[in-house]
């Protein structure tokens, strides 16, 4: 009979469409109660990868018996824990600055190359210390990077010279709050037409779209020369190829947003909208 372990184990790889947590700071509970409501709304689960207490992330997942919240113990830079974890089939990675290591910068990047490793499919958001490790980041092909502390100017000067906006500033990024931002799929219909277009079919689901977030479209060296038999072409190919067919991609911002674009910016395949109020609908 297989041991309870080996169960768990196997009931992790099972999982689909999952959030993982990788890493640990204080801010991982806040983390939690951000994604509470959509991931219990979607029926996602979220594992938490870490070398913690199991026994302290037992606590932790006590205080939220409406989730589906898992934890796995291990290094969560290590190729065998990220796949114990299910990432191969993970919807999302967030990888936190862990203060428990000596260079928690290094290890996120470290992370984040092993979850493009096992699966380009997974969108991964990191938590950096030190905003020079951004392009390290970037290359190892992160959508979303956070710098600890960046925005705690904002939000004191705001208080200071303009009473309100910092309030307003911490309701649109708060979860939970109904006025919070949120990323939606733009109606299939919409596609091909402009965001004026798109702002009049909001307003009418009682909602505003504040920019457009355009996803880069993934291309292969092969794609960009063609197949061409000119040899200088086929010299670039192979010299791509040396290294990875997908080294051009990493260099490249994998996601654009464009805020308040003008009425006549076309919509495209790879677009979504940024909206206020309305029915949050995540993609």
């Amino acid at each position: 009979m297989a041991s309870a372990s080996a169960t768990a184990a196997s009931d992790l790889r099972a999982l689909k469409d999952h959030l993982l947590i990788c890493g640990w700071n204080r801010a991982v509970p806040r983390i939690i109660d951000g994604l509470a409501a959509t991931v219990a709304a979607a029926g996602q689960a979220i594992v938490l990868v870490n070398q913690k207490d199991p026994t302290e992330m037992a606590e932790l997942r006590a205080r939220y018996p409406a989730l589906d919240l898992r934890h796995v113990h291990g290094q969560h830079h290590l190729d065998a824990t990220l796949r114990e974890a299910g990432c191969a089939a993970a919807a999302a990675a967030i990888v936190v600055a862990d203060d428990s290591v000596p260079d928690p910068d290094n290890r996120t990047i470290i992370c984040t190359l092993a979850i493009a490793n096992i699966s380009r499919e997974t969108k991964t958001c990191a938590e950096l210390l030190n905003r020079d490790n951004e392009p390290n980041l970037k290359r190892a092909g992160v959508h979303e990077v956070v710098v600890r502390g960046e925005n705690g100017g904002f939000f004191l000067s705001a208080g200071a010279l303009s009473p309100g906006l910092a309030k307003a500033a911490r309701k649109l990024i708060t979860l939970g709050g109904g006025s919070e931002l949120h990323r939606a799929p733009i109606p299939r219909a919409l596609l091909g037409r402009t965001f004026g277009e798109l702002q009049e079919h909001l307003r009418g689901e009682g909602a505003l779209a504040v920019g457009i977030i355009r996803e880069a479209q993934l291309l292969t060296v092969s794609e960009i020369f063609g197949s061409s038999s000119d040899w200088i072409d086929a010299f670039i190919k192979e010299s791509f190829a040396a290294v990875g067919e997908d080294v051009l991609d990493r260099e490249r911002d994998p996601i654009k947003v464009h805020l308040n674009p003008p009425d006549d910016f076309v919509l495209e395949l790879k677009d979504y909208a940024i909206v206020i109020g309305g029915a949050a609908r995540h993609d």
